[in-house]
């Protein structure tokens, strides 16, 4: 997919979209995000809120601002139970009515020009979803920098290769799409619920756009992306520098969450027939070659036989493809020299209790 729309709506006033917005304890930013969307250039025909048992007084916040803005359609729903931020998102989008839906985290901010633009890109008949990229604000809103697209590494290649038929590849690296600048089409999301419960709902919805060629990212800064520790998710920058002192001085003793969880998913996507057997193939590498990476950070392999491997998935570009380079293969080949003496001790110790 390009990141031009292939057509424009004619009339951008009579186009209908729905907000899917989830809330928890989200007193403190919620009446700024709200207010946001209110000023938007392209109203919402409705906002549909989720609280997922919110105990500050997020809720009487939402009411009062519903009642001094009726000509939003504020529909407000309470959970009976904590679901968790991936079912809470599920269930606001199935009570959404709208052919197109925004999904909206309670702490940004929209700029006002958001929903028209994006709806201008959702416009083209292949389109199922679309994401923009993002400023970063902190939790006094002052501007952080870089941006959003900076921090999850979606650099000029990655975007001319998910613009040009590469969408697929891209995601098996790690996921780019941030859910609170995402809108899709109603009709594709139910199509692909229900979502994988340890699996972020953005990263599932963009490859199910990937795999139809339906995948658009848009170059814009459409959301102020709001940064304090109460994140769910998040995107903090790291510097190269930093990133090369990690990889000498101070190796990981495991990777992030989202790592596990790809490697949960890839693994169900490899048997999922929907899917080409070319990708699923290259799915099947990336996967061996992760956990590979996953055995060495945990010692469950020998230093010979893993700077072999080593050797061998940098020859066929993996290490560059689904990891940092050069930082990732000498994180590597540290991790392996340094499990040197621990193996030669444990191998030591072994010989003794056996005489």
């Amino acid at each position: 997919m390009t990141q031009t729309p292939e057509r424009n709506f004619p009339d951008t006033e009579l186009i209908s979209y729905s907000v899917a917005l989830c809330t928890y304890n989200g007193a403190r930013f919620i009446e700024q995000q709200l207010q946001s969307i209110a000023d938007q250039d392209l109203k919402p025909d409705e906002i549909v809120i989720c609280d997922d048992g919110s105990t500050d007084n997020t809720l009487k916040l939402i009411e009062e601002f519903a009642q001094n803005n009726p000509f939003l359609n504020i529909r407000l729903f309470r959970n009976d139970r904590n679901m968790g931020y991936i079912a809470n998102f599920e269930q606001a989008i199935k009570l959404c009515r709208n052919t197109y839906i925004f999904l909206s985290d309670q702490d940004d901010v929209w700029v006002p020009e958001k929903a028209a633009v994006q709806l201008n890109y959702m416009a083209a008949p292949n389109t199922l979803l679309s994401f923009s990229n993002a400023a970063r604000i902190s939790d006094r809103s002052t501007a952080l920098s870089p941006d959003l697209w900076s921090c999850v590494n979606f650099n000029e290649l990655r975007q001319h290769q998910l613009c040009n038929g590469r969408s697929l590849e891209v995601l098996s690296r790690h996921n780019v799409v941030t859910g609170a600048t995402v809108a899709f089409r109603r009709d594709f999301a139910l199509a692909s619920m229900p979502f994988p419960k340890s699996y972020p709902h953005d990263a599932w919805l963009a490859l199910n756009a990937a795999l139809q060629n339906g995948l658009v990212c848009i170059n814009r800064q459409l959301i102020q992306y709001r940064q304090h520790d109460k994140n769910t998710l998040g995107a903090h920058y790291i510097s190269p520098l930093q990133k090369a002192w990690r990889a000498l001085w101070k190796p990981r003793d495991k990777f992030p969450k989202d790592f596990y969880q790809r490697l949960e998913i890839f693994s169900q996507l490899i048997e999922d027939q929907r899917f080409p057997v070319d990708f699923r193939e290259k799915l099947d590498t990336v996967l061996r070659f992760q956990t590979f990476r996953l055995a060495v950070i945990e010692q469950r392999t020998s230093p010979c036989e893993g700077l072999k491997e080593v050797f061998k998935w940098s020859r066929h570009g993996l290490y560059y493809s689904h990891g940092a380079g050069w930082r990732s293969i000498l994180t590597d080949v540290l991790q392996l020299i340094r499990s040197m003496p621990y193996r030669v001790i444990a191998r030591c110790n072994s010989g003794k209790k056996e005489k």
